[in-house]
């Protein structure tokens, strides 16, 4: 958060932290940018000092396709020592123009009753 605050500067006041207070919008973070509009955050972390892969949520990709350029994922490197931050903005539109690629990695199992 702090890394962001200074980011966005004057900005910082909107910032709020939907997961802390049990919010799933699909993002952890939003707050409204200078021009009004508001941006949401998703926050991928790691400690290694690179990340080649990371998981969205049925309901992360969902608010991706929805808020295309104002969807970001904020990836938090090597988080032990000597942080780093990358972002990834709009990537439901990245892997539609083949820049990136979301494939399915898990799936629900659900309804099924087990043997005694």
């Amino acid at each position: 958060m702090k890394q962001l605050e200074r980011r966005i500067g004057p900005c910082a006041y909107s910032l709020r932290h939907h997961s802390i207070i049990g919010e799933t919008p699909g993002y952890d973070i939003s707050y409204t940018d200078h021009n009004g509009i508001n941006k949401a955050i998703e926050v991928k972390g790691s400690d290694l000092a690179q990340m080649t892969s990371f998981e969205l949520t049925d309901n992360e990709l969902n608010a991706a396709k929805r808020l295309r350029d104002n969807y970001i994922v904020w990836l938090v490197l090597n988080m032990e020592k000597n942080t780093t931050y990358k972002t990834i903005t709009d990537p439901f539109g990245l892997a539609h123009s083949e820049d990136l690629e979301i494939s399915p990695s898990n799936w629900l199992v659900r309804g099924f009753i087990t043997d005694s």
